[in-house]
């Protein structure tokens, strides 16, 4: 299971619990986590401690919520430089976490518990959603359909996509076009699988606003994780990828 890494400890320690919880509903397979870049163990840590447990065939999780650069490259050619020294070792990729269904329940999930014992304001109410940023314009095209599908009870009112940084619109944007309308309350939630820094800047910037602007109510919303759906998740996309013809060839 592959998780992007941060150099934030606190950012990575949530991906060997999700390992762990894996591992349990799968009663005794090897479950591996590890790192794209920035942490340890890295794929090439993670390949080789499963190969020295005896495992030839490994099902790689993608952990990202786009795919991306990581996703399409830089993963299989992890693998593919280990792979070149594991000569034991066939594999097959997963789709993306971000491609799983089962995202946008968890997504609805978080924002209806943050939302929970305020009072109603739908018709008045902008949502703004933010994800990493890419100069991708796959990943862009991938977050602007998730905005889309992210329709909550107001069903006239879709998310705003936005992202930190490499391309537009900018957090700063959407949270500038949510004010133009001069809503009630602006509702802002992160496309992060787990809190860390980003979930922080995030937060950080719309207290910030909430000070300047205190006529709105600014609502942040978690990160999508931990939740226990996630192991779900993972389970449905390697069971899918179970069926393709396990290789030598990454990607």
């Amino acid at each position: 299971m592959v998780g992007h890494g941060s150099r934030d400890p606190g950012s990575n320690l949530p991906l060997p619990g999700l390992c762990r919880e894996v591992a349990l509903r799968l009663r005794g397979t090897p479950v591996q986590p590890c790192y794209l870049e920035l942490a340890r163990p890295t794929i090439d840590e993670g390949l080789t401690a499963l190969s020295r447990r005896g495992v030839t065939r490994t099902i790689v999780v993608p952990l990202l919520l786009t795919a991306g650069r990581h996703v399409r490259f830089d993963i299989p050619s992890e693998v593919g430089r280990s792979l070149a020294r594991l000569s034991n070792m066939l594999v097959c990729f997963t789709a993306h976490l971000g491609s799983h269904p089962q995202l946008v329940s968890i997504a609805n999930s978080r924002l209806a518990e943050t939302l929970d014992g305020r009072p109603a304001r739908l018709s008045h109410t902008k949502y703004v959603l933010v994800a990493r940023g890419s100069r991708d314009p796959l990943v862009r095209g991938e977050v602007s359909r998730w905005a889309a599908s992210r329709r909550f009870e107001d069903r006239e009112a879709d998310f705003l996509p936005c992202f930190l940084s490499l391309t537009q619109p900018t957090l700063d944007d959407g949270l500038q076009r949510a004010m133009a309308d001069l809503p009630a309350r602006i509702v802002v939630q992160p496309h992060l699988l787990y809190p860390g820094r980003l979930l922080s800047q995030i937060r950080s910037r719309v207290e910030r606003l909430g000070k300047q602007f205190p006529h709105i109510e600014w609502v942040s919303v978690g990160a999508l994780g931990p939740d226990p759906r996630l192991v779900d998740c993972v389970l449905d996309l390697a069971v899918q990828a179970s069926g393709n013809h396990f290789t030598r060839e990454a990607g």
